[in-house]
């Protein structure tokens, strides 16, 4: 069996962006649409684009947060807006500047909002374009430094100095890699301050083999694909995780939804057709429906896999699907 702590990467996860993007600044990092019609296409961000936001924001949140950035202390930065590829280039600029991202759903009411802000002692909320509204309410009740962040065209097109970042993967596996929070289904919603000991796992499961010399589920998973399309909300672990992981350690490019328009079988039928994709990540929901329709089945099983997070796909779903040709691919999981 192999060892992971062996093999485990040297650098943080940072670092291997920044490295990657210093070798091939042109290489996709990940794919975004072009507009709100799947048949406009995606586009790339490269690295060189994803490392020159990154930078330019970690610049603007440690000029931000000054006051609260000490060595032990990693201050909260909340964030709300669409479900684009800011997330990432926020999660990772707060890394940088030593705060951690802490991703909050549009959905939680007022009370759960104002109970995760305490307990995450969070003194700065950012929302994109639209979103204020959503968080009006909770200001009232809270004031707090907020600031409505650029487009996410204008960060991956932003020119920035470097911004260092001077710390191992030793160094950093206890710093935050960034904070999420429970469904509050039993209660009010709980902060969950993920640190980056979890990605880095991950990563370092890529040289795993078991006995038979089977590789890890993740490998397994990337490895059969060249394009992943995961339109998952990025302030729901599996869609942030899923996103990171198989960018940074896999090699594996994804593929983000369209953030203007709600997530349905015919809009996946659409993306699937236009994104250059080969597998998926999806709500079990949207399994359930394309999969009750020729042409959905169809899409589905012309995927080289086809896997879902977020609930249980029924098994009458899953073997139709099996025994349509589909390759499913099986994770359970909580961000808890």
């Amino acid at each position: 069996m192999g060892s992971v702590v062996e093999l485990q990467e040297t650098r943080s996860l940072i670092n291997i962006i920044d490295d990657d993007a210093a070798k091939d600044p042109n290489r996709p990092f990940i794919f975004i649409p072009r507009s709100n019609r799947p048949r406009d296409g995606w586009e790339p961000v490269t690295y060189g684009q994803m490392a020159n936001a990154v930078n330019h924001v970690a610049h603007s949140i440690k000029k931000m947060a000054a006051n609260h950035i000490q060595e032990d202390n990693f201050p909260t930065i909340a964030y709300i807006g669409p479900n684009d590829v800011r997330y990432i280039v926020i999660m990772l600029a707060c890394i940088k500047a030593k705060c951690k991202a802490f991703f909050t759903s549009p959905r939680n009411t007022i009370e759960g909002q104002l109970s995760l802000l305490e307990a995450t002692d969070c003194h700065y909320f950012l929302y994109g374009e639209g979103y204020l509204p959503v968080i009006q309410k909770v200001l009232a009740q809270r004031p707090m430094h907020t600031s409505q962040v650029p487009s996410a065209k204008e960060w991956i097109t932003a020119k920035s100095d470097y911004f260092p970042y001077n710390y191992t993967a030793y160094d950093s596996r206890w710093h935050p890699w960034v904070a999420l929070h429970t469904s509050g289904s039993t209660g009010m919603p709980k902060p969950i301050v993920l640190n980056q000991a979890n990605i880095q796992l991950t990563g370092a499961l890529r040289h795993f083999r078991d006995k038979r010399n089977n590789p890890s589920l993740y490998e397994g998973w990337a490895s059969r694909a060249s394009r992943l399309f995961s339109p998952m909300p990025l302030f729901h672990g599996v869609g942030i995780a899923a996103s990171i992981m198989f960018i940074t350690y896999y090699g594996l490019p994804c593929a983000l939804g369209i953030p203007e328009r709600p997530l349905s079988e015919d809009l996946v039928k659409e993306c699937l057709a236009n994104s250059g994709v080969d597998a998926a990540l999806l709500p079990p929901s949207i399994i359930d429906g394309m999969s009750q329709t020729e042409d959905g089945l169809e899409a589905i099983t012309k995927l080289k896999s086809i896997s879902y997070g977020g609930g249980n796909l029924s098994g009458s779903v899953g073997n139709k699907l099996v025994a349509n040709g589909a390759f499913i691919i099986n994770m359970l999981g909580s961000s808890e």
